[in-house]
């Protein structure tokens, strides 16, 4: 038996049961919601804090390792977002496919009637607490 990733499962899932829409408080257009598993609200916002002006930073859709890195939420007396930096992908796997891969993930988007402005490959840099931004880490591929 095949092992099917997050992503074929979400849209299998998406095609037995159709998609709903849910709003939002912020000013931005109503987010896709394609399962229980998406990402919820804050993530969905935070996850991309810092690499842009202000709010101005993209709102995350989709995430691959979504069971296996849970996103963390600020805790304790001083809770604070998490400030990320844009990198590029080099060298992945990845490379080699985009231009075969990315028309289909735009096909995609564009189904579901969610507004985008581009579509990249991107590695995010997440720096460190305050007092120890030397001891950030660079995550995973995204899109």
């Amino acid at each position: 038996m095949a092992k099917l990733s997050l992503l074929a499962l979400q849209c299998i899932n998406l095609n037995l049961n159709g998609y709903q829409r849910k709003s939002t408080s912020s000013p931005r257009s109503p987010t896709l919601v394609v399962s229980k598993y998406s990402p919820d609200e804050y993530e969905r916002i935070a996850y991309c804090n810092g690499i842009a002006g202000g709010d101005d930073h993209p709102e995350l859709v989709y995430r691959s390792d979504f069971y296996t890195t849970p996103f963390p939420k600020p805790s304790g007396r001083f809770p604070s977002i998490p400030v990320k930096s844009l990198r590029g992908v080099f060298n992945t796997p990845l490379n080699s496919v985009w231009d075969t891969v990315s028309p289909h993930i735009r096909d995609l988007i564009k189904a579901r009637k969610i507004q985008w402005s581009s579509i990249d490959p991107a590695r995010f840099y997440t720096y460190g607490p305050a007092e120890e931004r030397q001891n950030g880490s660079l995550g995973p591929v995204v899109i």
